[in-house]
């Protein structure tokens, strides 16, 4: 038996682009990662501004957590028409002393869930997009906490 798969029409598609980036636009992908870092372990993790002058009233901060999206989207895990697509999303954290210029741990987190074509992904205003996003940064989060936490001897 041969099973034939019809491909998205062009107007699909291109309806579906607009979805996709408010998703990732209304995720806020960096801000979801650094809340959960302070959510999972607020004797380590503080949020700082841009300098370090407004570091909270009593607390040493030894090291700054820089984070950057290396990349994020939904790729084809099959060849052929209207493939399934999977989320990927790629962290960069990156921990530096604050005390001299020396980069103390530099982490890539990476999560990639499976999914279904983009149809699926696209429904109701990308509800599932938006999940597995939501999912892939509290996941990512978690990583680079241990990572961090396991790396570095920072009292707690």
């Amino acid at each position: 038996t041969v099973q034939a798969i019809r491909a998205e029409p062009t107007s699909v598609i291109e309806g579906a682009l607009p979805l996709l980036r408010n998703a990732i636009d209304d995720m806020a992908v960096l801000g979801t990662v650094r809340d959960q870092l302070v959510k999972v372990n607020p004797s380590r993790f503080v949020v700082l501004e841009e300098d370090l002058a407004g570091r909270p009233e009593g607390q040493a901060v030894d090291a700054r957590l820089d984070l950057s999206v290396e990349g994020i989207g939904l790729f084809g895990v099959e060849g052929g028409v209207n493939p399934r697509l999977a989320l990927v999303l790629t962290v960069q954290a990156q921990l530096a002393s604050v005390r001299e210029p020396r980069v103390l741990l530099v982490l890539r987190e990476r999560w990639e869930r499976p999914g279904g074509r983009l149809t699926s992904w696209t429904a109701n205003d990308g509800h599932r997009l938006r999940e597995e996003l939501h999912r892939a940064t509290v996941g990512i989060a978690e990583k680079i906490a241990a990572d961090v936490c396991a790396t570095c001897e920072v009292p707690q």
